[in-house]
């Protein structure tokens, strides 16, 4: 098989996106993962500050 068959046969087809959005998606904001990243992310910004850029 040539590689220009095989790339033909292992092409992955996208399909539209099926569904809408709910008012019923609970929150995340106390969930264990999400508070323990959050914790890093304050500890990285205080060890290595925060870009300038973003602070105008």
């Amino acid at each position: 098989m040539s590689a220009k068959t095989e790339a033909k046969t292992h092409s992955v087809k996208m399909l539209p996106a099926k569904g809408s959005t709910s008012q019923a998606v609970k929150s995340y904001a106390n969930d264990p993962m999400v508070i323990k990243k959050l914790a890093a992310a304050m500890k990285r910004i205080e060890r290595v500050g925060f870009p300038d850029a973003f602070l105008k």
